[in-house]
């Protein structure tokens, strides 16, 4: 893949998308996710085709107020392209150079993904994911 299309991949990125991070309810464990929201398929299409990812879609709804009662009104169809665990992982560092608006939460992201395998690989080391975690919530 040319670096023209990772350049590309990270501008929608960096406008259309999300970097995110969470706590699983259930283990504790640190779960993260990056992902692309856009109601143009052709475009959506084009960036499972070449980068993979999962794709979702459905319809949004939103309200407006007409004559003074609040209606909810049919959207437009959106679609998502999203990668997890390792999928995510592997794509960023690729991206990473490109990033301008989520730099630094693909960095702390990154940061995570090494501090997980270094505790996959070395047993359960809770601290080093905290300390990536913490850096996340303040980035």
């Amino acid at each position: 893949m040319g670096s023209n299309n990772y350049a590309y991949l990270a501008g929608i990125i960096d406008g259309e998308g999300w970097i995110s991070l969470w706590k699983d309810k259930r283990g504790g464990r640190i779960r993260g996710e990056l992902g692309i929201g856009n109601t143009n398929k052709e475009l959506m299409d084009w960036i499972h085709t070449n980068f993979g990812g999962s794709v979702y879609s459905d319809i949004g709804y939103f309200e407006r107020l007409v004559e003074g009662v609040v209606d909810k009104v049919l959207g437009k169809r959106r679609y998502k392209v999203i990668w997890r665990g390792e999928e995510s992982s592997k794509l960023l560092p690729h991206l990473l150079p490109f990033l301008i608006v989520k730099y630094n939460k693909a960095r702390c992201f990154l940061d995570l993904c090494s501090a997980s395998d270094y505790a996959h690989t070395n047993g359960n080391d809770r601290d080093s994911q905290e300390l990536a975690y913490a850096a996340w919530l303040v980035s």
